[in-house]
C-alpha cells in the first residue's frame, strides 16, 4: 500500500540532514537543548555508530554547547564530554572547545541578565501603560524570543 511506503513516520532521516534535524531541535527552545543533551546522552554509541565517526560527533557537541544557556544544561553537557574522552581521546581538545563556548555563553548571561530584564520590564510597562489605538504586542513570549535569537546570533559572531 502507497500510504506505508510513504510514511515519515517510518522514514530514515538522511544522512545529509542528520545535523539539520538535530539543529531544529535544539535551536527551537531550551526543552530542545535539553532533549538533545538527553537524547545523545542515552544513545551515544548509536549515535557514533550512524555518523561512523566521532569527528561528527564532536561537531555535533560543539553546536549543542553554543545553544546552552543554565548551569544544569552546562553540567549535562561537561559530564557527557568527559565520558566521551575516555572512548574518543582524539577529540578532546574540540570537546573541550564545546564545554568552554557553554561556559562562555553563562558568563555572558550572568554578566547582562539585569540589564536585559531591566529593560524587558521597562518595555512591558511602557506598552501597557500607553494606549496609541494601535495594536501593541505585549507578550513576553515574543519580546523573550526575540531577546534569545539576538543573544545567540551575538554569541555566535563572538
Amino acid at each position: 500500500m502507497a500510504i506505508e511506503k510513504y510514511n515519515p513516520a517510518n522514514a530514515a532521516v538522511r544522512r545529509q540532514d542528520v545535523s539539520a534535524v538535530f539543529a531544529s531541535v535544539y535551536s527551537a527552545s531550551q526543552l530542545g537543548v535539553n532533549v538533545t543533551l538527553d537524547f545523545l546522552i542515552a544513545n551515544i554509541t548509536e549515535v557514533n555508530s550512524y555518523f561512523g565517526n566521532w569527528d561528527d560527533v564532536a561537531t555535533l557537541s560543539h553546536d549543542v554547547a553554543s545553544h546552552i544557556s543554565s548551569y544544569n544544561q552546562y553540567n549535562k553537557l561537561k559530564k557527557f564530554v568527559e565520558s566521551i574522552i575516555l572512548k574518543a581521546p582524539d577529540i578532546k581538545v574540540r570537546l573541550v572547545s564545546a564545554v568552554t563556548t557553554a561556559e562562555a555563553n553563562l558568563i555572558w548571561y550572568n554578566r547582562h541578565n539585569q540589564t536585559i530584564s531591566q529593560w524587558i520590564k521597562k518595555e512591558l510597562d511602557t506598552d501597557t501603560s500607553t494606549d496609541s489605538g494601535s495594536t501593541t504586542i505585549g507578550s513576553l513570549n515574543v519580546i523573550f524570543m526575540t531577546l534569545v535569537a539576538l543573544i545567540s546570533y551575538f554569541l555566535s559572531c563572538y
